[in-house]
């Protein structure tokens, strides 16, 4: 009789288990520390600016003013944009790191499907497309998975504060 087979997996489970997520982890908090000090740096500028311009505001003549003042509109629009440009690097820095991993990761999942006569498995992570899909009628071939790339149970739980 052949029996069609239907697995499920938690891909993200597998990936946080993956000792190569530890790297990107540092990776990206070192990243992010670099944007936060040079933000710290230019915001510290900025303030230091605006205080120097608010001591000296009496005794300008109005043009003199209304340059100070746009050259701190200036400095401020400025660390806004860095700020946006520094969250979307990280973006795109955080998807390069973990791409390489989520390829291996199906790699595995295709490997399982294939040595264990799977028809379709859906992953079951949080971020995943599935809406509803009754247990009862899947495998769960997440432990399958792990084990073919050699990852021992149990994993650590711990999340770092970027998603996946």
């Amino acid at each position: 009789q052949n029996t069609i087979k239907f697995g499920s997996v938690d891909v993200n489970s597998i990936i946080w288990a993956m000792p190569e997520i530890n790297a990107v982890q540092k990776k990206l908090e070192a990243k992010t520390k670099e944007y936060e000090n040079e933000l710290q740096r230019m915001q510290k500028d900025l303030q230091d600016k605006a205080n120097a311009y608010d001591k000296q505001k009496a005794t300008l003549d109005r043009k003199t003013a209304e340059e100070r003042e746009q050259q701190l509109q200036d400095m401020y629009t400025r660390i806004n944009e860095y700020n946006t440009q520094a969250q979307q690097n990280l973006q795109q820095m955080q998807e390069n790191e973990v791409k390489p991993i989520h390829e291996k990761v199906l790699k595995a999942i295709e490997t399982v499907g294939k040595k264990n006569g799977f028809v379709q498995i859906y992953d079951i992570s949080a971020n995943s497309n599935v809406v509803y899909y009754n247990p009862a009628f899947y495998t769960d071939v997440t432990s399958l998975v792990k084990k073919e790339l050699g990852l021992k149970e149990p994993f650590s739980t711990a999340r770092w504060p970027y998603f996946l």
